[in-house]
């Protein structure tokens, strides 16, 4: 129950760039295929799909991912229809980690009349132990510890709601129990693939399972190898390593040949023993293989009799080690890959001398006359060569027993190197076996030398739709370098010729590729984008949608000019427009303007579909979010960038800051990815908030660091995604460069940074090219170094050498604009070569013009993509507050003034607090937050701004020449520096506007009640209480004197008292805590900041209100009568608004209470010296009488006691000109409050 994924930048940030990045992507693969092909996506959404299968006709499409689960898509006449729900679903039993999970699903050949389909799949540790026992849980998952692999077959039937496997059907055909299946003794190398023979056999191709850090001869620490024998998983004689590959006894390394109905090993298999039928021996077909991911079958080959032992050809990628990867052509059974003595064609130096002196237990010496009771494996296995190899015993020199072909390697048809663009093919000699170059002068295959690390296997092409040049050839890929290869077979188990299809970088985590009978083009499937795609070939080329918006969310009703003509057609065919916009209303215009509606939170996906005249199409989506902010997420634990130990496990409990309005109904994903070399795998997927990890040993071999990414999403779709890298604690991590970036330093050059590796070295080599990163590194030390991208320099993989040294920094001149660069920067020490550390930079548009702004008026900044504005948060006026995107509300917070501080060089000023845009804390680092801070002469509040010639502009931050930026869309979304990448985000519309603003609808003379927008219920004092420290509630508005609120203004903008009427206690958060879910009460005025409250108004009538000292906005702990009011961090949500409206300050019963009518009237209102009070009272009362000023202060005192009803003067000398409160109160704690002005 887990998953593959990379994380980068712009797949967490938002829809509208990465759509843009994914069609600069999608045009450059397009333009690198051979004329007339083209890549075209079929299906999207999968979660990490594993394959696809087709029907015999090709109308049914099943798709299987790493998780456990079966789909199926139905072909229309035009495309393939995929059914909502999976025909099958066996996540439970399915161990999803490291690149363990659902391998492998084939059809039976007679599937349209039995619905047959069998699947090899890892199994939970925990189901294996204990499923039918009462300690099973199929919630619970036990990874990293011995388990096996198994097949199993079910029955899928036809109802009215389509295709569903029979549960009951279930029948397991290879490890019925832990101590039958597939061994796995680590994390990776469990193969596999499975489909039918020519001949009705069911073939299974397994790893070794063994460790893939160390030379794993048995006993390795790293594997679980003692509790796998402890469990009966796997026997002593196996406690090999990798070794197992070569026992005929072993169910690992091999390809097993079985019955379909039974499991059972089938006659013809090279070591079948018919009386033990379901032994390892009796099923195993060829051994001798590392990691055989991907196999297929060569059309027209084999018998159609199993009796016969001649299934077909099969034609295999094995994933290499350290240095080769295999494709291999397997013509008959008993034919041995020779892992792990040979790596690729020769020998593999730390396994061959290993193999001098370990036994093989199972093979006892036929002939011991030399004190050698067991064979060692070396052996049982020699090289290849002309002359045919007879391999004899070493005691008595006889042939060994059985098949001679088991004993003598079946080299690989083709290997190609990990680092270097070396491809060969084996050339048998004499007494051995050498290689050729493919390419090389004198090579028997021409071609051009390649390189990559992770072989896929592929497909045969049978097809007629494809020119003739590209069939009946062999498509092979590799994961690790992500390109597609055609080659030619010969009659011998030889290639005749590689040629490139899909260029280095085509494909995006590439692992399976099948032929379709049906439209002729060539499937493949990428894990990492979750997408079916299919490269066709026809001469018209489709066209490819681009589609934007002005908006992205807002509040129902929300319109939104959209734009789709950007849309293009390689041919220059004119285009048909078609737009669903989600919610049944559609148009067929290029840019399209639609109102979306909701009475509540709701997410609409708009979609764009463009087609040319010969009916090829393309189609683009954008989510629209009516009332409902995205998620934010942030991880904090692990610490980005730090180091692990790799030598030992090593724990780890994740932890994000995560905000959203509804943050109880958030959903999790986080996914732990290791990386080696440029191969990735999902090792787990974990759904808990905060989970504890386990980072498993990786060694300091080769290069293994792992991702950790983290995607919350909330109810309506919107997600939000962050990710850290960590290292081991190895040398080639130290021999790195650190820090390295790119930042753009204009229009058409680019600064690259770096601090020095940790460990001693010679020199940094940096080298540039577009289209695609570096796979390969440099060789030797002849290279040509030059700055200019257009002077002379040395080419590495492609690209230009721009820096060879030792300093921290160079300037990278004359680049085009709106290109993406890729950047890596090598390290050598003595002759060898780092693999390097690589950034991207993309240029802006061609020209920029120096900006000049009027320092007397005021502006708005509106991002060019979200369409907010530069805010400063809940119009804060402290030092330190964040700054924020909003939808503008012609609020002095959304203001700024422009103070020139140098050529082309600002600050910017808000309106309302004096506060200057400043970077957080001064950081230098990406995603840093944008604060006001007090002005100051300092670099972080210093912006160098720059105007393009379609009026957008760019602002960059002085101190880290980082851009003004947005972490998301969303209304309430962060604003952030980052490095310069091109993207529209980092442009923003300066605009005048006025300098007023739109203020809080207070009045000093009037009484409100303040309705929360969620709940509807009012701010209330519980039971009407007018004792300090009474608890403050939501209620159902019944006009009552507590639940009615006068607002005292500050000394400050916008800053706020609320007095209870019937008690003349203010608003305040209890204690004066600052912690989220602080209860609110009424307390008595201490003009303390915890009773203070800005009130800042949208443009819509609702507002927010923060208390002073805590910058936490009044909120609601849940929409029950009497639900407690707290304070909250400002989260964006409704529930934090509420609307301020004017009520009258007289209650339902037309009395306060007892003591006197709650009407009382102040006169003359402004006063000046004198102020009357017209007092009603039912019965004698003594009544203190306090006036306040704004701050708080007592300034004067009455004590008066009347009979009855009367007019009370008060003398006010020498009081200035302002806003006062009268308080009175009675000795039965009855209060009243109002306001007067003075106004001399």
């Amino acid at each position: 129950m887990t998953t593959f994924l990379a994380g980068n930048r712009l797949s967490g940030r938002f829809a509208v760039s990465l759509i843009i990045w994914l069609l600069i992507q999608a045009t450059d693969s397009l333009a690198q295929l051979p004329a007339g092909f083209h890549n075209n996506l079929v299906q999207s959404g999968y979660n990490t799909p594993m394959g696809t299968v087709f029907s015999a006709d090709a109308k049914q499409l099943f798709v299987w991912d790493k998780a456990g689960r079966v789909w199926v898509s139905v072909w229309n006449g035009t495309q393939y229809i995929k059914q909502p729900t999976a025909i099958l679903d066996i996540s439970p039993e399915v161990g999803n980690w490291r690149d363990f999970g659902l391998l492998s699903l084939c059809l039976d050949p007679n599937f349209a009349t039995n619905g047959l389909i069998y699947l090899l799949y890892v199994v939970d540790r925990h189901h294996l132990l204990h499923f039918g026992t009462a300690s099973y849980s199929d919630t619970k998952d036990e990874y990293f510890n011995a388990t096996i692999s198994r097949v199993t077959r079910y029955k899928v039937n036809t109802t009215n709601d389509g295709l569903f496997a029979d549960l009951t059907s279930r029948k397991v055909l290879l490890g019925e129990s832990q101590s039958t299946g597939i061994p796995l003794t680590h994390e990776s190398q469990a193969g596999g693939t499975l489909l039918f023979g020519r001949d009705g056999t069911l073939l299974v191709s397994t790893g070794d399972n063994a460790s893939y850090i160390s030379t794993d001869l048995g006993n390795s620490s790293e594997t679980y190898w003692q509790t796998a024998i402890n469990d009966g998983i796997l026997r002593v004689n196996e406690n090999v390593g990798a070794f197992r590959a070569q026992m005929p006894t072993s169910l690992c390394g091999k390809i097993l040949r079985l019955d379909p109905n039974t499991g059972d090993g089938v006659p013809g298999n090279p070591f079948y023993i018919p009386a033990n039928t379901r032994s390892a021996a009796s099923r195993v077909w060829t051994l001798g293989l590392r990691n055989p991911c991907r196999m297929s079958l060569q059309p027209g080959t084999g018998s159609t009799k199993a009796v016969d032992g001649n299934p077909g050809v099969l034609l295999v990628g094995d994933v290499g080690w350290n240095n080769w990867e295999e494709m291999h052509i397997i013509r008959q059974g008993g034919e041995n890959a020779g892992w792990p003595l040979y790596e690729g064609i020769l020998e593999n130096s730390a396994y061959a001398i290993a193999a001098q002196t370990l036994e093989n237990k199972d093979e006892p010496n036929p002939s011991n006359t030399c004190t050698k009771p067991f064979l060692t494996f070396a052996d049982l296995l020699k090289q290849a060569s002309e002359e045919v190899v007879t391999v004899v015993n070493p005691c008595s020199g006889l042939p060994l027993p059985g098949l001679q072909r088991r004993y003598v390697h079946s080299v690989p048809a083709l290997d190609w190197n990990h680092t270097n663009n070396i491809a060969r093919v084996p050339k048998l000699t004499a007494f051995s076996t050498t290689t050729a170059l493919i390419g090389a002068a004198d090579s028997p295959v021409p071609g051009k030398p390649f390189s990559g690390n992770c072989s896929t296997g592929g497909a045969y092409y049978s097809g007629t739709v494809y020119p003739a040049a590209y069939r009946n050839l062999y498509y092979f890929a590799d994961y690790g370098a992500n390109w597609i290869k055609a080659a030619s077979l010969g009659t011998a188990g030889d290639i005749t010729s590689v040629n490139e299809f899909v260029p280095t970088g085509g494909t995006n985590g590439i692992v399976d590729i099948e032929f379709n009978p049906l439209d002729g083009a060539l499937y493949f499937t990428n894990i990492n984008s979750g997408e079916i795609r299919k490269i066709t070939y026809a001469t018209n080329r489709p066209p490819s949608a681009v589609i934007s918006a002005d908006k992205l969310s807002g509040t129902s009703p929300l319109t939104v000019q959209f734009k789709g003509e950007d849309s293009t057609d390689p041919d220059d065919d004119a285009l048909v427009y078609n737009w669903n916009f989600g919610d049944g209303s559609r148009s067929t215009l290029a840019n399209p303007s639609h109102t979306f509606s909701s009475t509540g939170t709701q997410s609409f996906t708009a979609q764009l579909t463009v087609t040319d005249p010969e009916g090829l199409s393309s189609k683009q989506q954008l989510l629209i979010a009516l009332k409902n902010a995205a998620p934010t997420a942030k991880i904090t634990s692990p610490i980005a960038n730090s180091s692990f130990p790799s030598n030992k496990v090593s724990n780890y409990s994740l932890k994000a800051a995560v905000t959203d309005e509804s943050i109880n109904t958030l959903t999790y994903k986080w996914q732990v990815i290791v990386r080696r070399n440029n191969q990735q795998q999902v090792v787990s997927t974990v759904t808990d908030i905060s989970p504890t990890i386990s980072l498993t040993s990786v060694g300091c071999d080769t290069e293994v660091y792992y991702f950790i990414k983290l995607t919350v999403t909330d109810k309506e779709g919107l997600s939000a995604s962050d990710s850290i890298t960590l290292y081991p604690d190895c040398d080639w991590f130290t021999l790195a460069v650190q820090n390295f970036k790119a930042t753009l330093s204009g229009p058409a050059s680019a600064s690259l940074t770096w601090t020095p590796p940790i460990a001693p070295f010679d020199e940094v080599l940096i080298a540039v090219r577009t289209g695609s990163g570096f796979s390969a590194r440099p060789s030797g030390t002849n290279y040509i170094a030059n700055p200019d991208i257009l002077g002379n320099s040395s080419v590495v993989e492609g690209g230009k050498t721009v820096y060879r040294g030792t300093a921290t920094s160079v300037i990278v001149t004359n680049l085009s604009p709106q290109t993406t660069y890729y950047f890596r920067a090598f390290t050598r020490k003595d002759t060898t070569w780092s693999r390097g550390v690589e950034v991207s930079l993309t240029t802006g548009v061609a020209s920029s013009t120096l900006s000049q702004f009027d320092p007397t008026l005021c502006y708005k900044l509106t991002n060019r993509i979200s369409g907010n504005v530069l805010s400063v948060e809940s119009g804060a006026i402290t030092d330190g507050a964040p700054v924020r995107q909003r939808l503008f509300a012609d609020q002095a917070w959304q203001k700024w003034k422009f103070q020139s501080v140098g050529s082309n060089t600002y600050q910017l000023i808000a309106l309302h607090s004096n506060q200057a845009l400043s970077v957080e804390n001064a950081s230098t680092q990406d995603w840093a937050g944008i604060v006001q801070n007090t002005p100051a002469n300092v670099n972080n509040q210093k912006w160098i701004i720059q105007t393009g010639n379609d009026g957008y502009s760019t602002l960059r931050a002085v101190h880290s020449n980082k851009l003004l930026d947005i972490a998301n869309q969303n209304d309430g979304g962060m604003v952030i520096q980052y490095a310069a990448s091109g993207s529209y985000v980092q442009y923003w519309k300066i605009e005048a506007t006025g300098c007023t603003n739109v203020t809080s609808p207070a009045s000093a003379t009037l009484c409100y009640k303040i309705t929360n927008r969620v709940s509807g219920k009012v701010l209330a004092v519980e039971n009407g209480a007018t004792a300090s420290g009474a608890i403050v509630r939501q209620q159902t508005y019944a006009n009552q004197p507590w639940q009615k609120w006068e607002l005292r203004p500050g000394d400050t903008p916008n800053t706020y008292q609320l007095a209870a009427v019937h008690s003349g206690q203010v608003l305040a958060v209890k204690d004066a805590s600052v912690q989220d879910r602080a209860n609110v009460v009424q307390d008595t005025n201490k003009n303390a900041t915890h009773q203070k409250w800005i009130i800042q108004t949208s443009s819509d009538g609702y507002s927010t209100l923060k208390a002073v000292h805590s910058n936490k906005l009044l909120d609601i702990a849940n929409q029950d009568e009497n639900g407690m009011v707290i304070q909250y961090t400002f989260s964006g949500s409704y529930v934090q608004y509420w609307k301020l409206e004017s009520v009258g300050c007289t209650t339902s019963g037309g009395r306060a209470g007892a003591d006197f009518d709650a009407t009382l009237t102040l006169f003359p209102n402004p006063a000046k010296d004198y102020l009357d009070i017209d007092i009603s009272i039912a019965e004698p009362t003594a009544i203190r009488i306090d006036v306040y000023n704004t701050m708080g202060q007592k300034v004067h005192t009455d004590n008066i006691s009347l009979e009855k009803s009367a007019i009370h003067r008060i003398n006010l000398p020498n009081l200035p000109n302002g806003i006062f409160v009268i308080q009175l109160n009675t000795s039965s704690k009855r209060q009243l409050t109002r306001r007067f002005v003075i106004s001399q």
